[in-house]
């Protein structure tokens, strides 16, 4: 495989836990496989990370690991198409978890916002009719809506903070 075709220095990608870093430079390592060119990523946000915190990429899988984050363009597309999305049918709760979690790691930003939504009106139901909304689904909510913010702040160019304001002024209603 020719090494790096789409992910250079100075990119900003996700990991397959849609975790978003910064290709910082390429240095020759040696992880006990003889030396090998790898990608240093420095996280763009703190997640759980600590400051000096630095991901160790092959540069030659790469682009199996790390995709692009999306450019202005792909983000309002992917906004404008949140009122048409359908939600996930009911995916029973035991069999919800690992569904989800397979959607999460093919990182189809699609998939990923139907899951969003359906979790989003899954907690609306439940509150609806006065029952808990799991520990399991608020976190895997949080989760996603974190990592979601992430990536459109950056494709967009404002505050994470400000994204779901945004979709909801782009849109007319909430995502979640």
């Amino acid at each position: 495989m020719g090494g790096m075709t789409m992910c250079q220095i100075g990119d900003k990608v996700v990991d397959k836990n849609g975790k978003i870093f910064l290709i910082e430079k390429k240095e020759k390592k040696d992880f006990g496989n003889g030396n090998q060119d790898y990608l240093i990523l420095k996280p763009c946000f703190t997640y759980d990370f600590s400051p000096d915190y630095r991901c160790f990429v092959p540069a030659d899988r790469a682009d199996s690991i790390l995709h692009p984050v999306m450019n202005k363009k792909e983000a309002l597309t992917l906004i404008d198409s949140f009122n048409a999305m359908e939600s996930f049918s009911a995916v029973n709760p035991r069999e919800r978890k690992i569904f989800f979690q397979n959607v999460i790691s093919k990182g189809n930003r699609i998939e990923i916002c139907r899951v969003i939504k359906t979790l989003a009106a899954y907690k609306v139901e439940r509150k609806k009719n006065n029952k808990p909304f799991s520990d399991f689904d608020q976190k895997m909510l949080g989760n996603l809506t974190s990592l979601f913010d992430s990536e459109m702040s950056i494709a967009l160019g404002i505050e994470k903070k400000d994204v779901g304001q945004f979709i909801t002024e782009r849109t007319g209603k909430a995502l979640y």
